[in-house]
């Protein structure tokens, strides 16, 4: 939860993050917890979040956006394009209901922002969190954090 009010495109955390190939994926985590908190890579290795990136609930109408980066093994999460108010919940948004592995009552889901996330291509990331697979390549992340597009909380 917000503790004060944050503006848009503020950066709020940049986890650290764990590296599982295909084959440990496919022969070990698809079996295990792990499975729910993964993000794909597109050459179907994942990245298991650490620091308070695997804490972020879901919304369907989400207030915090995320880059996912395999070259430096980190996921950076941002502020939306509202302001966030002291008290709401910081939620991402990790797929359509159908994928999800609980439910979500009737009006419910937390957040409020249009935002999402999104890839360099300007797509959702439908399919929750192990299911991203429009992730945007190593250059145009490096291209992105030095645009600074974020602001430091």
């Amino acid at each position: 939860f917000a503790s004060r009010q944050i503006q848009p495109r503020t950066l709020l955390h940049v986890a650290p993050c764990i590296l599982v190939s295909k084959e440990e994926y496919e022969q070990h985590c698809k079996f295990t917890v792990f499975e729910e908190y993964m993000f794909n890579a597109r050459d179907g290795s994942r990245l298991l979040a650490l620091g308070v990136g695997s804490l972020f609930n879901h919304s369907r109408r989400p207030n915090v956006d995320y880059r996912v980066c395999v070259k430096s093994r980190t996921v950076t999460y941002s502020t939306g394009h509202a302001i966030v108010e002291e008290g709401e919940e910081l939620c991402i948004y990790y797929g359509a209901d159908e994928h999800l592995w609980f439910e979500i009552p009737p009006g419910e889901g937390g957040g409020r922002s249009e935002s999402a996330a999104i890839d360099s291509d300007g797509e959702d990331g439908e399919g929750w969190l192990r299911a991203v697979g429009g992730l945007a390549s190593e250059d145009e992340e490096e291209e992105a954090g030095e645009a600074g597009g974020a602001r430091e909380l």
